[in-house]
């Protein structure tokens, strides 16, 4: 069985992902150590990233997008570390 890889789709989801969070592609690019020019080369099709690349901006996004749901959980007052 082969599995279908849709580049356009994933990058799709993914700028969705960090756009609810509040997160710009260009500052999860950055936490992953990747250039903003490459993901705008991913996104034309120009060219693909490998499966290593994908997977830290991928890990940065969601270590970024976590940050981000902590801070607006203590920002309303659900911080974990001080609920009883």
């Amino acid at each position: 069985m082969r599995i279908m890889f849709s580049q356009a789709r994933a990058i799709s989801q993914f700028e969705d992902r960090l756009k609810q969070a509040g997160i710009s592609v260009r500052r999860a690019c950055r936490e992953a150590g990747i250039a903003p020019s490459t993901w705008t080369r991913w996104k034309s099709g120009t060219t693909s990233p490998t499966l290593a690349t994908w997977e830290k901006v991928e890990d940065a996004a969601e270590a970024l997008i976590a940050g981000a749901s902590q801070e607006v959980a203590s920002a309303d007052g659900h911080d974990q570390a001080t609920a009883p």
